[in-house]
């Protein structure tokens, strides 16, 4: 429970995610159990684990597709 396991925990799932998308398998990071109070205790007694979960998601098949958000172009991004 550190930075550097963050950092990994975050790399980690971004080469997933990556993959899952490409399969067409939707993720999704969901924070309250492991950022909000103490839930996180209760996902360890879950787990049956002393170590502190570092991310928790869902992943499957969507049974619904949504659009994807507008993006700005790359010349308002980059516009002073």
């Amino acid at each position: 429970d550190d930075e550097s396991s963050w950092l990994r925990v975050g790399e980690i799932y971004e080469e997933m995610a990556v993959m899952s998308e490409k399969e067409g398998i939707a993720t999704a990071v969901l924070a309250a159990p492991i950022e909000i109070d103490n839930y996180y205790q209760e996902l360890q007694k879950i787990l049956r684990t002393n170590w502190r979960p570092q991310l928790f998601f869902r992943i499957g098949y969507p049974t619904k597709t949504f659009p994807k958000a507008p993006r700005r172009s790359l010349e308002k991004v980059l516009k002073p």
